[in-house]
């Protein structure tokens, strides 16, 4: 019995002594933008972690697209990294934060194949999106049906970055389904490309990632396809930035420094980014 003991003694004090020796991990917290959070970080976390076993990056999906940069403004949270998946506005650029675009990701407008449309203007979005064009007569359908315009829910980057580009920063009209719920389970959110197959008169504006619905097709804008080349070459007009925000250029030697470094430097980081936007390559 007393061997026993003695024995389970020593296995404790082993055991204790070797998590005592495991090096403890500092943890990079993420937090923002979805499309940053999907179609980036958690694409080269695995890589990062591998290449830094000292640093953990945690990815945080609090709140819609815009709210990185609130994130981070705020006391009571603990981000130390943030994403918008838009061009900053100005309250936010005033609070003086470092911004790394990572990468460019193409608006798309996508309608019914039912329609027989393949281009609009951004005129026409800017229009239907004010609620001055409300018949798809209008934009040369045959059939006089009236449009519903799919937005984002309120708040959501996407939105913002369509406002911004498609709409002169005006306001949605009051015509506009903010129909896309968002909730915890992925099951019960509908994209607008779901949404649009069972509605053949609505049109919505959407990643090319999320346009993949055989009963949809995407629209060129101002007879210009939105894909990588007209991108690089700076001609298609719905394009969001998908930046990472901190609240002062990370130091050498630090966590943040080697997060963002990787990015910008490791090739195959590029290359699965590469899979989903189009990387911008640091100056």
């Amino acid at each position: 019995m007393f061997k026993k003991l003695v024995f389970t003694a020593l296995c404790t004090m082993i055991a204790s002594s070797l998590m005592a020796a495991e090096p403890t991990k500092t943890k990079i917290t993420y937090g923002g933008s979805g499309s940053v959070a999907d179609g980036i970080l958690k694409l080269i976390k695995p890589g990062f972690e591998k290449k830094y076993p000292a640093y953990e990056l945690v990815i945080e999906e609090k709140g819609l697209s815009g709210n990185g940069a609130k994130l981070l403004n705020n006391k009571n949270e603990t981000v130390d990294i943030g994403g918008v998946a838009r061009e900053l506005k100005s309250d936010e650029k005033a609070l003086g934060y470092y911004v790394a675009t990572v990468a460019y990701d193409p608006i798309v407008v996508i309608v019914s194949k039912a329609l027989k449309i393949k281009n609009i203007t951004k005129q026409q979005l800017n229009d239907i999106y004010t609620g001055k064009t409300t018949n798809w007569k209008d934009l040369g359908e045959v059939i006089a049906q009236t449009i519903t315009p799919l937005a984002y829910p309120e708040g959501a980057g996407t939105n913002s970055a369509f406002q911004e580009l498609a709409m002169n920063k005006e306001k949605f009209a009051d015509c506009v389904k903010f129909g896309i719920p968002v909730t915890a389970n992925p099951k019960e959110s509908q994209e607008p490309a779901d949404i649009i197959s069972g509605n053949p008169y609505a049109i919505g504006f959407v990643s090319p990632e999320v346009a993949k619905n055989p009963k949809v097709k995407i629209l060129t804008v101002d007879g210009i396809t939105g894909n990588a080349e007209s991108i690089k070459a700076k001609t298609y007009p719905l394009v969001k930035p998908l930046n990472l925000i901190i609240k002062t250029k990370p130091a050498d030697g630090t966590a943040l420094k080697a997060l963002i470094d990787y990015i910008f430097t490791d090739s195959d980081a590029q290359k699965l980014i590469a899979t989903k936007f189009v990387p911008e390559k640091q100056s």
